[in-house]
């Protein structure tokens, strides 16, 4: 179903709005900003790392990738801005790194023999 929304309504959504000179090069950018271009780019590459994780890495690392970033963007909001972390964020960040350091510990080889 969804495939089939997005064909019908992207070109439908795109003919209602669209304005004739609209997407001429000359106006396509008139009213970006550096701060504009520069979250832009930023999306940019966060798209194209992601695509290489997922190319030679699994699902779990981007997931766990993904969970390093919030827990590292909670630390920084907290240092820069001064915000206080709620106790369900510290604890959900004390799971997350628990989890990393679980999935990345060696199980440990058993050499008895039976």
């Amino acid at each position: 179903f969804s495939p089939l929304f997005a064909l019908i309504h992207h070109p439908l959504s795109f003919l209602l709005v669209y304005q004739p000179g609209s997407l001429a090069p000359s106006r396509f950018f008139e009213n970006w900003s550096g701060w504009t271009l520069l979250i832009v780019v930023n999306g940019m590459l966060g798209g194209f790392i992601t695509s290489i994780i997922l190319k030679f890495l699994s699902v779990i690392v981007k997931a766990y990738a993904t969970s390093t970033e919030m827990v590292l963007s909670a630390l920084l909001a907290n240092f820069f801005f001064q915000q206080s972390l709620p106790s369900t964020l510290l604890l959900s960040m004390a799971f997350v790194i628990a989890s990393i350091y679980v999935y990345n510990v060696e199980p440990k080889k058993d050499n008895s023999s039976s």
